[in-house]
């Protein structure tokens, strides 16, 4: 593995967790993300295969500090809500995801922090004002002109009586 660059490393961690051989990729993640400790690939993809071995406090714990430099993978998110959700963690994810937003001053970045926090959000169940505030923040910050952000906003925008309000 000592010849391999983190590319490499990226694509047999997910072949392995691909294939199920879960110990095998945290094994290997493990070592080149202390050789790689700039690399948020290989953090997000030993974040997730945490998860999938039941170590969810280390990969909650690993994910959220990516999350909070604004470097998790999409997919690492998705497992930060899930474990979130699971675990009962939605305040201090919350906390994390809204510091997390504070910090930030990309456009992008505030983009995916306010959807990582509209789906947080969402899983809790019981939040439907912060939800609706959430997208229209989101509303706010995305470029019109562009497919992919209008159609993330117009996603999220509430329906009904609370649209009719706003």
């Amino acid at each position: 593995m000592n010849s391999l660059g983190a590319d490499h490393i990226v694509i047999l961690s997910q072949a392995l967790l691909t294939l199920n051989n879960v110990k095998d990729a945290i094994t290997h993640l493990r070592i080149a993300c202390e050789r790689y400790d700039q690399e948020p690939r290989l953090n997000s993809l030993l974040g997730i295969a945490l998860e999938l071995d039941g170590q969810s406090p280390e990969a909650y714990k690993i994910i959220g500090q990516l999350l909070e430099s604004g470097k998790a993978s999409e997919t690492a998110r998705r497992y930060f809500i899930q474990i979130a959700a699971r675990m009962g963690f939605f305040e201090r994810a919350e906390d994390q995801v809204r510091a997390a937003l504070a910090k930030t001053s990309s456009n992008k970045r505030r983009l995916q922090h306010l959807n990582t926090l509209f789906q947080l959000l969402l899983a809790a169940g019981n939040r439907q004002k912060d939800v609706e505030e959430i997208a229209w923040e989101y509303g706010k910050l995305s470029n019109h002109e562009d497919e992919r952000e209008e159609g993330g906003f117009s996603a999220r925008i509430p329906h009904g009586d609370a649209a009719a309000g706003a």
